[in-house]
């Protein structure tokens, strides 16, 4: 059976839920079973459950934790032919359920070698955020999960989490920044990696920052790679208070990096 697959691309915290939120009201398939909305996105992650879990896996393999968010250089001790046989498998299970579909994980990043050769005709949107932005929201949404456990404590052990909450924010703050920034060059730069391999008429890239004035033209790309969807405003599922353009604090040689890699993106993106 012939099928139409459309991958959506990104770092974490850099607009994928968003775009799959309104690619989803427009009426592509998915996934079965959706992960639901948590303190780090109220709207929901429009994940595959199924891929969530098979990510999680191969990437315990190699001890890539934290989301796939550290130890990202761990990716290349994993067996090459257990990754294409497992992501093989799911695939194949999609594609003989499904004419048109698609799929949302920022992890699909650290795997883009494997799928790009599965799967050589998918089509795909990549959209990326300024690397400051990213790390920003990263930081908050860790924040957040610090701050819930400290709630509905008793006295003494709503100071001593509250210490641990001063504590731990300092050290994602002023440690983990770093961490976060090189996590989002690596996944960047294996879009990019990825993209340079791709003919451009399969795929489009953009900045989150572009996304809303650029919607109508994507539903348009979408209709002509044949895509069956009906319009829906996007207007109608952002919620730009999710959206804050904060940026977090990271030394110049931190940043350097990303900021070549950030040129880089807005280029293709501009072409």
């Amino acid at each position: 059976m012939s099928t139409k697959t459309l991958m959506v691309l990104g770092m974490h915290r850099s607009g994928t839920s968003l775009l799959a939120s309104w690619l989803a009201s427009c009426g592509l398939h998915l996934g079965d079973t959706l992960a639901g909305a948590n303190i780090g996105n109220t709207k929901g992650h429009f994940e595959d459950l199924e891929l969530v879990h098979l990510h999680d896996k191969l990437l315990k393999l190699v001890n890539i934790y934290d989301g796939g968010l550290t130890n990202i250089e761990n990716i290349h001790a994993l067996q090459e032919n257990l990754v294409d046989e497992k992501i093989g498998d799911y695939l194949k299970a999609k594609q003989n359920k499904n004419v048109f579909w698609g799929w949302k994980d920022p992890r699909t990043c650290l795997f883009l070698k494997s799928y790009n050769k599965l799967i050589p005709n998918a089509k795909a949107i990549v959209i990326f955020r300024e690397p400051l932005e990213v790390v920003d929201s990263i930081i908050r949404r860790e924040e957040k999960k610090l701050a819930k456990r400290t709630l509905n404590r008793g006295f003494i052990k709503k100071y001593y989490y509250q210490l641990r909450y001063f504590l731990a924010s300092k050290y994602l703050r002023h440690f983990k920044a770093k961490q976060f920034i090189l996590a989002w060059v690596a996944y960047n730069e294996l879009l990019i990696g990825f993209l340079e391999k791709k003919n451009v008429n399969d795929y489009i890239i953009l900045n989150l920052n572009d996304l809303e004035k650029s919607e109508k033209e994507i539903f348009k790309k979408l209709t002509h790679w044949s895509f069956p969807l009906s319009y829906h405003p996007l207007a109608d599922v952002i919620d730009k208070s999710l959206l804050l353009n904060t940026t977090a604090k990271i030394n110049q040689a931190s940043i350097t990096k990303a900021n070549h890699t950030l040129a880089r993106l807005k280029s293709m993106a501009n072409n």
